[in-house]
């Protein structure tokens, strides 16, 4: 369909999704777009649902919608076995993807996330977004999202972060993130996703516990990375260090005689 979503489209070659994390947008992914254009690739960065100029969500959103928005766009888009690679809320998203059969991706990258932890959870998360002001959601928010080592030398970073997402509606953010935490566990579905695949988590990361950083790793042949230096928003913080992560998972997902099992680059 005409006009399924805003985009960020740059670039031509082997086309690679990003997906951006809850509460923040396309522009978080700006080091990896550049890289990647550069380096022969075509990008595309939706919008989701509820953030910035994408369509806003009702009351009853649920998280399947913010991933048939972005399904229906690439489907639009007509790309051809992309690559999909999303950070935080936007791992979910690219998780959903690769379990449908309209995607049929060349390989996956999921950062700093996890399976869903109920609906409890995101009731709880989307009434502190409603009972705190934009101030005291994000000084809450800043510790969880950032690393020790960008918390003590890289303040523009978390300048632009909280610009940003004081940009946002908070209510469109409480509906969001209620129905994300809400959405459903894949747990049992993993192991139906047979394509290249890193997990990748910053080593400053304090949002998921070491269980849940291996929950993912049920997908067959999928490869850890930590990223060194990093918290939360692990592309953001050591953007070189990720874009070199994500782009050996491509070269080597491209190579003739290529498997899950495949080295991606990095360190882990």
């Amino acid at each position: 369909m005409a006009g399924a979503g805003p985009r960020t489209d740059v670039g031509r070659g082997r086309p690679v999704v990003l997906l951006h994390g809850f509460g923040l947008g396309r522009w978080m992914w700006r080091p990896q777009v550049e890289a990647l254009a550069r380096t022969g690739h075509r990008v595309v960065v939706p919008q989701l649902l509820g953030h910035g100029d994408a369509p806003t969500v009702g009351p009853d959103v649920a998280f399947d919608d913010v991933v048939d928005a972005v399904e229906d766009l690439l489907v639009e888009l007509e790309l051809e076995r992309p690559v999909l690679c999303g950070l935080s809320m936007g791992a979910a998203v690219a998780l959903e993807l690769a379990l449908r059969p309209r995607m049929d991706p060349l390989a996956l990258l999921l950062a700093d996330n996890s399976l869903a932890s109920g609906r409890q959870r995101g009731r709880h998360a989307a009434q502190r977004l409603r009972s705190h002001t934009p101030e005291e959601i994000l000084d809450g928010y800043e510790p969880l999202m950032f690393g020790a080592d960008t918390r003590a030398a890289r303040p523009a970073v978390i300048a632009e972060w909280r610009t940003r997402f004081a940009e946002h509606d908070i209510e469109q953010l409480a509906r969001v993130i209620e129905a994300y935490h809400g959405r459903a566990h894949r747990g049992d579905r993993l192991r139906e996703i047979t394509i290249p695949t890193v997990v990748l988590f910053g080593a400053q990361d304090t949002t998921a516990g070491p269980d849940q950083r291996q929950e993912y790793l049920a997908i067959p042949g999928a490869r850890p990375v930590e990223l060194a230096g990093a918290g939360h928003l692990s592309n953001m913080e050591q953007p070189e260090a990720f874009t070199a992560v994500l782009s050996g998972l491509i070269s080597d997902s491209d190579a003739p005689g290529s498997d899950p099992g495949a080295s991606t680059g990095g360190s882990s």
